[in-house]
C-alpha cells in the first residue's frame, strides 16, 4: 500500500476524509493541512476501526497515529495556513487500514530529495535494533536533543519501531530533481 500512497494523495481532493470501499481492508484516509483537530480525529477514527476493548493496543494505536500525524504537520515541505486556527501546518496524507490480526498506520509527505538518504538510512538502521537496542538508542539520542536543545528529540521513528515492535515500512516516490514523497507505514499487532 505504501508504494500507491502517493497516488492516493494525488487522487483524493485536498481536505478530505475519505473511505475507499474498492480496498480490502483499507478503511480511512485523510487527505490535507494536518492541523490538532485532525490529529484528534484520525486518532478517534482508529480506535473505532481498531474496536478494540484492550487499552495497552488501544493506547499504542493512539500515540503511533498522533506521533505520524504529527511528523506530517511538522516536517512537510508542503505547508498551508489552516483557516480555522489560522496557523501554517504541514500537509500529506494518512492511512488507517484494519486487518484480522493486525492494524497498519500510514503517513505520507512531500520532502526534499536531499532528506532521502538521511531518512532511509535511518529507518534501515531503526529496524536492525533489537528492543533493548531500541531503548538505548531512544536514551541517548534524548539525551543529545537536551545537549543540543533540539526541538522534539528526533526520537520519533524509533519510539514508533520500540512501541511497535515491528519494523517501519517506507516508500520514497520521486516527484521532481527537488522533491519526494515519502510514505511510512508501521504495523500494530492486535
Amino acid at each position: 500500500m505504501l508504494e500507491k500512497l502517493y497516488e492516493y494523495y494525488k487522487k483524493i481532493p485536498p481536505e478530505t476524509w475519505y473511505e475507499d470501499k474498492n480496498l480490502a481492508h483499507s478503511h480511512v484516509f485523510f487527505n490535507g493541512i494536518i492541523t490538532q483537530n485532525v490529529i484528534m480525529c484520525f486518532t478517534e477514527k482508529i480506535l473505532k476501526i481498531l474496536n478494540s476493548s484492550d487499552e495497552i493496543t488501544n493506547k499504542l494505536a493512539f500515540g503511533i497515529g498522533v506521533e505520524l500525524s504529527q511528523n506530517i504537520q511538522i516536517h512537510s515541505v508542503e505547508r498551508a495556513l489552516d483557516k480555522n486556527d489560522q496557523r501554517i501546518h504541514g500537509k500529506g496524507i494518512l492511512l488507517c487500514e484494519k486487518f484480522p490480526s493486525f492494524l497498519v498506520l500510514s503517513a505520507g509527505n512531500v520532502i526534499k530529495k536531499e532528506t532521502v538518504k538521511f531518512l532511509d538510512d535511518k529507518c534501515k538502521f531503526i529496524n536492525h535494533l533489537n528492543h533493548e537496542q531500541l531503548r538505548e538508542y531512544y536514551n541517548m539520542e534524548r539525551r543529545q536533543s537536551l545537549i543540543t536543545k533540539r526541538k522534539g528529540g528526533n526520537v520519533g521513528l524509533i519510539d514508533m519501531a520500540k512501541k511497535s515492535g515491528n519494523p517501519l515500512n517506507i516508500h520514497f516516490h520521486t516527484i521532481d530533481e527537488k522533491y519526494s514523497f515519502f510514505a511510512l507505514g508501521v504495523r500494530i499487532n492486535s
